[in-house]
């Protein structure tokens, strides 16, 4: 997440200097991982600056890497 986030921030950034958050943070939604990508709307409310974006995409990512090792291990342990 973090890299993609500074990715698309340092392209917005290139492209238009002036460009506001809340622009950016739609592009950083268009773009983000289809899992976190419908988790996100839920926070979208209160993520008005990048870092708070980049805080939930972090939490998201955890709870998403979070269930998938989960996930693998329930498998794990019945095979």
């Amino acid at each position: 997440v973090t890299s993609y986030f500074d990715d698309v921030v340092n392209l917005c950034k290139e492209i238009d200097p002036t460009m506001s958050e809340q622009i950016m943070i739609k592009h950083l939604m268009s773009g983000i991982n289809p899992d976190f990508q419908k988790e996100l709307p839920r926070r979208e409310s209160s993520m008005n600056t990048l870092n708070e974006f980049l805080k939930y995409a972090k939490i998201e990512q955890d709870l998403y890497d979070t269930f998938e090792k989960f996930h693998r291990l329930s498998i794990e342990s019945r095979g």
